[in-house]
């Protein structure tokens, strides 16, 4: 009876995740897209807190799709022209250590909310006592100045020309999304990947309307594909209030999820219990 049990947890919903295309349709058949839509009033020129599951799709049927989490807080500037942008992601390294990022940006009220100038702060922990692995925190900081990037790190400083064009970042293109769009398309663009990387160009284009299932209700979405070099492909689905409720690019899906903190933390717990039971923890 136990090698039954066994035998149809493998074959569950999650068992066939590495051999079937990372879709909308294939979340929510997984379960992943549980959480609800927010109902309140949005205003993607204000101030907002918006959050999103890192989710990975995983070879192993008993393996936690959970990675991390992005979470974004816009606050509009007094001159109308920018807004800061302040970023706090964390996500699970193979290596079962956590590579948390906080990030403080000022970004221009255009098409691909143009990075200006920025602050980045990195550090690796292990997730069991919160331990930081030494030498691996990184401070640096960075603006965009006459057509060039000048990034400050270790106490070093580089510039490099930026290529013609408008600019974003792998952050701040999220916020862009949720403004309304210009009736014209966006030019190419470069991004700042990490905000101190340069990967393109890029290209954001409409693709056609539709429904996906997301927390108890089918919600009508725009979609939005951004392809080009440097990187995987993007797909981005938003609702009628402009919340951007889901990304894919690959094996990786941000899902909307207001309480994704907690589930974060639920998830650390569990992977320090396993690294203690495996005897893998590093001094």
């Amino acid at each position: 009876m136990a090698k039954k049990a066994s035998k149809a947890k493998q074959e569950g919903p999650l068992a066939g995740q590495w051999r079937r295309l990372l879709t909308p349709e294939a979340l929510a058949d997984y379960g992943a897209l549980k959480a609800p839509r927010p109902k309140e009033t949005f205003d993607p020129t204000g101030a907002w807190t918006q959050a999103w599951q890192v989710w990975l799709l995983q070879r192993s049927a008993g393996s936690d799709n959970h990675q991390g989490y992005i979470r974004l807080t816009r606050a509009p500037a007094p001159d109308g022209a920018s807004f800061t942008l302040a970023v706090e992601q964390a996500v699970v390294q193979a290596q079962r250590v956590v590579h948390e990022t906080r990030a403080k940006m000022v970004c221009a009220l255009d098409a691909t909310a143009s990075p200006q100038s920025w602050t980045v702060e990195t550090r690796l922990f292990w997730p069991s006592d919160g331990r930081e692995v030494s030498e691996a925190s990184v401070r640096k900081g960075g603006e965009v100045s006459n057509g060039r990037l000048h990034v400050k790190k270790d106490g070093r400083s580089r510039a490099e020309d930026l290529p013609p064009g408008a600019v974003s970042s792998n952050w701040s293109i999220l916020e862009a999304l949720s403004r309304p769009s210009p009736a014209a398309p966006l030019p190419a663009f470069t991004v700042l990947d990490e905000l101190d990387k340069m990967k393109g160009p890029r290209r954001l284009t409409r693709g056609e309307a539709t429904q996906i299932r997301f927390g108890d209700e089918t919600v009508h979405v725009d979609v939005f594909r951004d392809t080009g070099h440097g990187s995987l492909p993007w797909v981005y689905y938003l609702d009628d209030n402009r919340r951007l409720l889901l990304a894919l690019s690959g094996l990786r899906a941000y899902i909307l999820c207001a309480d994704v903190e907690t589930r974060h933390r639920q998830a650390l717990k569990a992977l320090g219990r396993r690294r203690q039971e495996d005897g893998t923890e590093d001094e």
